[in-house]
């Protein structure tokens, strides 16, 4: 897992460099995985929420090209709570 990418770049749902914000993706699949120990050899609870967008967004009010404290909210009907790791499809 590459985890360099900034959080418009993941909405955006490619890397090619270029912000707009009118044009993030509406498909993206947000999955946590909890385990009860840091070897993640014990599945505790998962949530999925598959085909999320962005709802809203505010832009940060730091310099040109530093999103230093925007915030996005992320929007979906469509949640998996589950003590089963094969439901969240990883």
């Amino acid at each position: 897992l590459d985890s360099s990418f900034t959080i418009e770049e993941v909405l955006r749902g490619n890397t090619n460099g270029v912000l707009d914000s009118k044009n993030y993706a509406t498909d993206l699949k947000f999955v946590v995985a909890v385990y009860s120990d840091s070897t993640h050899s014990t599945f505790k609870l998962g949530y999925r929420i598959n085909d999320c967008s962005v709802g809203t967004s505010r832009p940060g009010t730091g310099a040109i090209s530093t999103n230093v404290d925007s915030g996005y909210v992320l929007k979906s009907d469509n949640l998996l709570i589950t003590d089963s790791i094969g439901d969240l499809s990883l």
